[in-house]
């Protein structure tokens, strides 16, 4: 959505995955799409939906059952004293492996073991606690916030020269 800031409203959007060869792609796409609908802005999108792959990414390759949710919020700014407000971005992915998530360490070689690195890099905050559903069976939910700024207001230059405007004195 060319132009459009983002939403002044909370909004949730939730998508029940399974670890099919495709669902970290169709997740990529539908978050994607969902960010754009509630005017989160290219860039920061972009790194919000880079977190969501790879949190996903680990609910495929470490859960058993391969079941997996995706959740995200949007909380607006509000208003406060600092100068700039920011919206916080709520990313989940709820599987049923109760492990806990490790960053592990890495070197170039490494083919895995990047992911938790990255989502540290990207988000402000990330972590992990347990839930039980209705029916008490335990979900461990790893989650990361990402700050989005607010689109910045366009508002037409200032003219240069009084003249400019068209209007006498």
């Amino acid at each position: 959505m060319a132009g459009s800031s983002a939403t002044s409203i909370r909004q949730e959007w939730k998508f029940p995955a399974f670890g099919m060869p495709k669902a970290a792609q169709l997740v990529r796409r539908l978050a994607r799409q969902e960010l754009a609908l509630w005017g989160i802005p290219p860039d920061q999108g972009d790194s919000a939906v880079t977190a969501l792959n790879e949190l996903v990414t680990n609910a495929i390759d470490h859960n058993p059952n391969r079941r997996f949710w995706v959740s995200l919020s949007y909380t607006p700014p509000t208003p406060t004293t600092t100068p700039s407000p920011r919206a916080v971005l709520l990313i989940e992915v709820s599987d049923q492996h109760l492990d806990p998530p490790v960053r592990r360490a890495t070197d170039q070689l490494s083919e895995s073991g990047r992911g938790l690195h990255m989502v540290t890099n990207l988000a402000n905050d990330w972590g992990y606690r347990y839930q039980p559903d209705e029916a008490g069976t335990i979900w461990k939910i790893v989650w990361a916030a990402l700050h989005i700024s607010p689109p910045a207001t366009t508002q037409p230059p200032a003219p240069i020269h009084p003249a400019s405007t068209g209007t006498t004195r």
